[in-house]
Formats: structure tokens, sequence, C-alpha cells
């Protein structure tokens, strides 16, 4: 594996032995949607695990070992809703459990936030305003390639985002992961599709 962080979500089939020796994963226990982080600890060592947020998220603090800064990393699965615009305040779970992931970040001390999820949203949607609105980047660059589909319906657009926020300078770059497919035993599982992104502190 060639990412240091990775943010799991719906990982149910996923166990810790199928990742390399110098990976750490810790999952939830949650009964709808099982989250999880994943991190390379050459790279990177756990600090604490805040464990388990409202079932739809998952929160570890780590410490990267070169630059000796503390990371806030989230996983979340955040209740879906219609993607591109509010239909009778049928986002407000979902905006609710975001906005939890949020807050539990601002009580903690850390030099960086970053949030992995599946928010169900699209970049137009009002949901992600909750992130704006505290100051957090997303990876926009190349946003348009389309992350999510299934059997009973096809989101031609990007749901899936990676947020950072510092107190200091940060950058986030989007890496397009275009060679994985959706549904395939043999690359990828989910129907989602990876996202990954460059995170410069």
């Amino acid at each position: 594996l060639k990412f240091d962080i990775i943010c799991l979500q719906e990982a149910d089939y996923l166990k810790s032995s199928f990742f390399p020796e110098n990976y750490k994963v810790v999952f939830s226990n949650t009964a709808h949607s099982r989250n999880g982080v994943a991190w390379n600890t050459n790279r990177f060592e756990l600090v604490e695990d805040l464990g388990n947020i409202l079932g739809r998220g998952y929160i570890v603090k780590l410490l990267d070992k070169e630059t000796k800064k503390t990371l806030l990393v989230a996983s979340g699965h955040i209740s879906g809703c219609n993607p591109f615009q509010v239909e009778n305040n049928d986002s407000a779970k979902g905006d609710r459990e975001l906005q939890t992931i949020v807050d539990v970040f601002d009580n903690e001390e850390a030099d960086l936030r970053l949030i992995g999820m599946d928010s169900n949203v699209t970049a137009v949607h009002p949901r992600l305003q909750i992130l704006k609105n505290s100051g957090y980047l997303l990876d926009y660059e190349n946003f348009l390639h389309p992350t999510c589909t299934n059997p009973y319906q096809v989101l031609n657009t990007r749901i899936d985002w990676i947020a950072v926020k510092s107190d200091d300078s940060v950058t986030i770059n989007n890496i397009p992961v275009l060679s994985v497919g959706l549904n395939n035993l043999q690359t990828n599982l989910s129907d989602h599709k990876p996202i990954a992104a460059q995170v410069k502190y």
C-alpha cells in the first residue's frame, strides 16, 4: 500500500490480516456501519483511540513520527439523503452525524484534523457547508470523477470526500484513482470507488 492513512466505511468484509504487517487497523463494533482507520506504523503511532461516533464515524488520534505533529483522523459513513439537495429535511440525520464529528474534533487538541468519508452527498449539497463553515478544506480537484454506484442506482458524480483542517499551513490535492472497478471480486468488493489525496502540512 502506498497510502499512509486509510479510512474505511462499511468494512464488514475486512480483517486486519488483509493489510501488510506495517499497518495497524482499528474497527468499530457497530451493527449498522463497521467503520475503521488504518495507518502505516512506520510513519504514525496511535496516541488515543477515541472510538465510535453515533455508529457512523470512528476517530483516532495519531502522532506523525517525522514531524512530531498530532492528527485527529475520522472515518465517516454519513446517513444518506437526496445527494443533490435537501428535500423535506431528509438530510437532518446525516448533518447531525457530520456535525458531531466536527464537534468532537473541536474539543480535542491536535495539529491537524482529517476526515475521510462517504458523505452520501455531491459537491453542491448544503451538507458540505458544515465542513466549510468550520474551516475545512475539501479535496475538490478532480471532484467530478464518479465514485458510487450499486445494482439499483447510478450516481454519475462524486459523493465521497476527504477534508482537512489545521491552524498552520495545509494543502490537500486529490489523487485520481481510475484503475479500480466496482463490485469486482479481484480488485474492489465495494460499490464505491476509492478516493485518495495528498495532504501537505
